[in-house]
């Protein structure tokens, strides 16, 4: 892209060359010859021989600024163009291949654009009429924030120019950027009116519009690229992420659909279709994506982790636990696998697996309450009481983990037998956390153990209007009837055995494995 249009300003130059003619039209247009042909190594050879030859040439500095731009070597095409115009100060070609070079290569050297920018007023401070300069101005301003003097300059070129479809998106990202909805309306239903725009035209502004809350205009012109067919991939990804941003999920799973017709190996792509899938509550949908992407990069960490999230959320636990396993391995100081691996291995036979997943966690981030929950709640279930209340007390005091860390305690208290201590931590967690339908269940059954069966009722039945198909509230609810005689035994009895047997159902679904096929 960079070479092509440096050509361009070569073949313009041999056209009509700068003020002092060089006495070697023949040789350069051999080495024009070579350039177009993608013959560079000859075209060097020749322009090298050519400048020991007319030491003093601009064109030949000119020439081979271009073949060290087509070979990547940045600072060598720099310094050739600057040489080139302190030979000749107003070598319009020169000045115009360092602006060219300079916008091309922006990620490389942070004063790209400023330097770009003076190339091109160099060229207006001898030519106010040059229209290339003056628009490149214009764009270049455009992405420095320079709205105002981006406005100025298209305003300075002919009618013609303005009109043409590249000055109306500066012209409208431009109002836009200093907030002026009319103006900016106004510009873009001028360029849709026109039609005749392409992805060129457009690409640079998008980034303008975006940031300045005018993404309502972003999709319209790229959706006007694709009805026409000029939205190349990229493009149609950047138009399902903004209809992402703007909550139509049926529409930009759509879009990226597009895209990735074109690049169906992209991973980047391939997320992106699963988070919009995810938002969508196509969940099955996300997970045949995430497999796709996880077939292409099997050394991907991140794929890996979220893979084994839409697992969880399908209950498909083997797979969750073998991806979540592969994304620690990939990457052991990833908190967030780290984690999510415990978790799973608290669902698993054997809970004391999620131990070190959860220590590795507390590690990486010691700052976070769910890491000392975390392992308190699995030290709680392999039955290491003193480590599970030393790791849930400074959790307790924490607004974030408090509701869960007292029911665990409150637990442990009653496995003690120590039930008014029991009744207070099971009391702070419903205080914390009166939704939380956990603690409901277990003060039931501390009220229970305390003779003081009304209070315990009424704790259970708040548990069950929270969940009806609560386990222990069930459990304990049963429990209460059985010790009361209460008559309703019998059919609570009946639903405890229901829930029971669907329990031990979702169990097994849950270490069930899974075949994924790549998307």
């Amino acid at each position: 892209m960079v070479t092509g249009l440096l050509l361009l300003a070569l073949q313009a130059s041999l056209a009509a060359p700068p003020q002092n003619p060089t006495p070697l039209p023949e040789l350069l247009k051999k080495a024009m010859q070579l350039l177009e042909a993608s013959d560079r190594a000859a075209a060097r050879r020749e322009l090298t021989e050519a400048l020991r030859l007319y030491p003093t040439s601009p064109a030949v500095r000119n020439f081979l600024g271009v073949v060290e731009a087509g070979d990547g070597n940045y600072a060598a095409a720099e310094r050739r163009f600057e040489e080139a115009v302190r030979l000749t100060p107003q070598y319009t070609d020169a000045y115009l291949n360092l602006g060219r070079l300079y916008q091309a290569s922006g990620g490389h050297d942070p004063m790209a654009r400023s330097k770009a920018l003076a190339a091109y007023q160099a060229i207006l401070g001898y030519d106010s009429t040059h229209a290339e300069a003056r628009f490149q101005s214009a764009a270049l301003l455009l992405s420095m924030g320079e709205f105002s003097r981006s406005l100025g300059e298209l305003s300075r070129l002919a009618p013609a120019d303005r009109d043409r479809p590249a000055a109306l998106a500066v012209r409208l990202a431009a109002h836009a950027g200093q907030g002026e909805r009319a103006e900016a309306d106004a510009a873009a239903e001028r360029l849709l009116a026109r039609g005749s725009f392409d992805e060129l035209d457009v690409r640079p502004t998008l980034g303008v519009l975006v940031a300045h809350g005018r993404e309502d205009l972003a999709v319209r012109l790229l959706e006007d690229l694709r009805r026409r067919g000029h939205a190349a991939s990229d493009d149609l990804q950047r138009l399902g992420l903004l209809r992402e941003k703007a909550g139509e999920y049926v529409e930009a799973r759509t879009r990226l659909d597009e895209a990735a017709r074109d690049r169906p190996d992209s991973v980047p792509l391939l997320l992106d279709l699963a988070r919009v899938a995810h938002k969508a509550r196509d969940v099955q949908g996300a997970l045949g994506y995430l497999g796709h992407a996880r077939a292409l990069e099997p050394g991907s960490a991140r794929v890996h982790f979220l893979f084994g999230m839409a697992c969880v959320e399908l209950e498909l636990g083997a797979e969750a636990y073998n991806s979540f396993k592969e994304a620690v391995r990939l990457d052991p100081d990833d908190a967030a696998a780290n984690y999510a691996m415990g978790a799973v291995c608290l669902h698993r036979k054997d809970p004391s697996e999620a131990l070190p997943y959860f220590r590795k966690y507390a590690e990486l981030e010691p700052d976070e309450p769910r890491g000392a929950l975390a392992l308190g709640v699995a030290a709680f279930l392999v039955k290491d009481y003193a480590t599970a209340r030393e790791r849930l007390a400074p959790a307790a005091a924490r607004p974030e983990t408090a509701a869960a860390a007292n029911y665990y305690l409150a637990r442990i208290a009653r496995s003690d037998t120590e039930f008014e201590k029991a009744l207070g931590f099971a009391l702070r967690s419903v205080e914390a956390n009166p939704s939380y339908a956990d603690p409901w269940s277990e003060l039931g059954l501390v009220y229970l153990r305390l003779r003081q069966p009304t209070k315990a009722e009424e704790a259970l039945e708040r548990c069950l209007k929270l969940d009806p198909d609560h386990y222990l509230g069930n459990l304990h609810l049963t429990m209460l009837y059985g010790e009361t005689r209460d008559p309703r035994e019998a059919a609570q009895r009946r639903r405890f055995d229901e829930i029971k047997a669907r329990r031990a159902e979702d169990a097994a679904d849950f270490l069930r494995p899974i075949e994924v096929r790549p998307y």
